[in-house]
């Protein structure tokens, strides 16, 4: 796993080299560990914020899913369904039926091929 220069918090850097540094970067001759991508995601502030923004651009991503399908597929009726999608999707029922719309409209009214 990829290593990268990070501070722990405590003052204590870790570097590819493996080699522990003091604050201002120089070595202090003690090995430490490297420090594994997966534990500066979940052991960091920064990791975290990757993590969140991530996060929100993918649920963004579903909520918007009936507005972005209605688009892709060429749909007569794209900015009734962005509407209704923005407007009423925070509700079940509501992006359900802006999702079904898009569908029906996409496929000229049916659900046959």
């Amino acid at each position: 796993m990829a290593a990268m220069t990070i501070t722990d918090g405590m003052g204590i850097c870790y570097n590819p080299a493996g080699d522990q540094l003091n604050d201002k970067g120089f070595r202090k001759g003690l090995p430490c560990k490297e420090m594994p991508m997966i534990h500066w995601l979940t052991n960091s502030r920064t990791g975290f914020l990757v993590i969140l923004v991530a996060g929100m651009l993918l649920v963004g991503l579903l909520y918007l899913l009936p507005s972005l399908l209605a688009w892709s597929m060429g749909c007569p009726r794209a900015k009734g369904i962005l509407v209704l999608n923005v407007a009423l999707g925070w509700t079940v029922i509501g992006w359900l039926a802006a999702l079904i719309w898009a569908i029906m409209e996409g496929n000229g009214g049916t659900f046959d091929s």
